[in-house]
């Protein structure tokens, strides 16, 4: 009827992930052209917008030519992301899921599993400095916070390994040396 419209539109086409934090805040900057494939569905007040987004060039953090196919889902009221890999030019790839409330007491939560990732890449992709050492991480972490508490702030539980060579010679997180590859395992 008209006095109830309803939205069933289709859509495909090109925008700059700088965009995004017109809706919300992300962790990291986000910057490049993507593509986007959508369907906006139901009342204009209580829409659902589903989104695929792929780069193959964008900017994450500091991390330059990287890929992003990420699946979303934007209402009124939060974003989620069901499905998302994001892969360096490096090597290795980051899998993620989030969900992110609008409004300042809405919880917020970010589940994410790395394998193979370069070091120096990890730390670019967060926006942090690199350190001087080479390593290729797999891991996981979740990062979450209350109602109140700033998206870009969390608790952060993290499970990793991370293979590690240096010179030749290598000591674990408990001081034994051994040469070649070595595993650092924190939980």
């Amino acid at each position: 009827t008209l006095d109830q419209p309803n939205l069933n539109l289709r859509f495909s086409g090109t925008t700059d992930l700088t965009v995004a934090e017109r809706w919300t805040t992300p962790p990291v900057s986000l910057a490049g052209p993507a593509s986007i494939d959508a369907t906006m569905k139901g009342a204009p007040s209580q829409f659902v917008l589903d989104a695929r987004v792929t780069t193959k060039d964008s900017t994450v953090g500091t991390e330059k030519a990287v890929a992003i196919d990420a699946q979303a889902r934007l209402t009124p009221n939060d974003v989620s992301v069901s499905r998302s890999t994001i892969t360096p030019a490096t090597g290795g790839a980051v899998d993620a899921t989030a969900e992110v409330g609008f409004g300042q007491q809405a919880p917020w939560w970010v589940d994410a599993t790395w394998r193979g990732l370069d070091a120096a890449a990890a730390f670019r992709l967060a926006d942090v400095s690199p350190l001087a050492f080479g390593a290729a991480l797999t891991g996981k972490a979740r990062i979450a916070g209350a109602p109140g508490e700033p998206f870009r702030r969390g608790r952060l539980q993290v499970g990793e390994i991370g293979r590690f060579a240096r010179s030749g010679v290598d000591s674990d997180r408990e001081g034994q040396q051994r040469g070649g590859d070595q595993q650092a395992r924190s939980k």
